[in-house]
């Protein structure tokens, strides 16, 4: 199994209410005559209120900020609509025509679009951000940590015992991941060292002697004469900048 080493971003998990760009157009859902109305908050926004306790007054900015977010990117696909329209028609010739250096020119020339958009969600994942108190980020970073632990070790069939003792850990993790200070290659390694601490601390503490079987073996244990045996986790490079 391939243990998570990478210092999350909280605003990661944020999905802001916006189609994405550069994504095939979904048909719209039928409102239903007696549907209910819609709370303020939905989805990755829902989930973040209540991991975070957000009082109603955020609720309140965090919803104005994501309808703000969702017409300023309606504006954005309006503005480069023949744009992104003429990007999806020669991407797929080039895939059709099996001409990887018209897919790379194509990739290249729409770069600069797909950086402007980044960009655009960024500044309101941001501003999202930017609304939290210190204590709720590190209540979301321990909740995207618990997230990236739960896809790691899934079908080991955790009790709820061992989940809520991963969680906890996620969050003392988190703790520790917002008392590293600056952006170096110091913090960095600080930063992997709190997660290695923690994968192991899942690996020693929480996981039973069965389950620990289900990890793959470092590379310089692997059975001699085994070519069957899964290749062991290899350590994973610093976090990226």
């Amino acid at each position: 199994m391939k243990w998570c080493m990478w210092v999350l971003s909280a605003a990661a998990v944020l999905m802001l209410a916006t189609t994405a760009a550069l994504a095939a157009d979904a048909p719209p859902k039928a409102k239903k005559p007696a549907e209910a109305e819609k709370p303020a908050l939905e989805g990755d926004l829902a989930v973040m209120a209540k991991e975070c306790k957000l009082s109603e007054e955020q609720q309140a900015k965090v919803a104005s900020t994501a309808a703000e977010a969702k017409t300023a990117m309606e504006a954005w696909e309006k503005k480069n609509a023949e744009k992104l329209d003429a990007f999806k028609k020669a991407r797929g010739a080039a895939i059709e025509a099996k001409d990887q250096a018209a897919l790379k020119k194509v990739m290249d020339d729409i770069r600069p679009l797909i950086e402007e958009n980044r960009a655009l969600q960024t500044h309101y994942q941001n501003a999202i951000m930017a609304l939290l108190t210190p204590e709720q980020k590190v209540a979301l970073q321990g909740f995207a940590l618990s997230l990236e632990m739960a896809a790691q070790l899934k079908g080991f069939n955790l009790t709820e015992e061992q989940s809520a003792k991963v969680r906890t850990m996620c969050d003392l993790a988190a703790k520790d991941l917002s008392e590293i200070k600056g952006e170096g290659e110091d913090a960095m390694t600080a930063q992997r060292a709190v997660l290695d601490k923690l994968a192991l601390g899942i690996k020693d503490n929480v996981l039973t002697a069965e389950q620990r079987a289900l990890l793959a073996p470092p590379p310089d244990e692997k059975p001699a004469g085994d070519p069957k045996k899964p290749a062991g986790v290899k350590k994973p490079a610093a976090p990226k900048q």
